[in-house]
């Protein structure tokens, strides 16, 4: 927060603090800056410009105040710290707390190589495990699919309208700070509400 203050004044400790509250009101505790609308939205949050957000966030990273790894390799942010100090709050919670994200996770496609190499049996079970694990998509990472959710999605709504309401979604819950036990279900429940008119 010291340094915060010394090179960017009140902008920086109301930075500080706007950031910290995206991340609580993020599912997963997690804030992915991979376009230029993540950007522009944490500009428009914090009132800050979209140079000096850059310049703090790296900063943040140097400082290790944000999970440096994560930041420089997937431009996530991730803060033990915080995610440690709301511990207490999820045991009355349905949801398990939030697990750092895995810097070494490979995009659902790229798994097929790997699986090659494994028996039939180690194969079927990590299929089963992928089929019901929900995880971020990429470029829209507020959404979380499995990947039989967003095969489907693709498949039922075709490619265009479907990256159309995964990022409409991403955008909402963004900035709002909203989150649904199924962001599969609630993209199919927009879909029929638009549908009626």
């Amino acid at each position: 927060m010291f340094i915060l203050e010394q090179k960017y004044g009140n902008d920086g400790y109301a930075f500080w603090f706007k950031l910290l509250e995206m991340i609580g009101n993020t599912e997963g505790h997690c804030l992915v800056f991979k376009n230029g609308v993540d950007w522009e939205f944490l500009e428009a949050k914090t009132r800050v410009e979209k140079d000096t957000c850059k310049e703090i966030m790296e900063l943040l990273s140097n400082m290790k105040a944000i999970d440096k790894q994560l930041w420089q390799k997937d431009k996530k942010v991730w803060i033990d710290n915080f995610v440690e100090n709301v511990k207490d709050a999820y045991r009355n919670r349905v949801v398990d707390i939030p697990d750092k994200p895995d810097i070494l996770r490979k995009k659902p496609h790229d798994n097929k190589d790997n699986l090659r190499k494994e028996t039939t049996d180690e194969m079927k079970e990590d299929e089963m495990k992928e089929d019901i694990k929900k995880h971020p998509v990429e470029g829209w990472e507020n959404v979380m699919l499995t990947d039989k959710e967003f095969e489907s999605l693709n498949k039922e709504l075709g490619e265009a309208q479907a990256s159309d309401f995964i990022e409409r979604l991403h955008l909402y819950k963004g900035s709002t700070g909203k989150s649904y036990k199924s962001d599969y279900l609630t993209i199919l429940n927009w879909r029929k509400k638009e549908a009626r008119g």
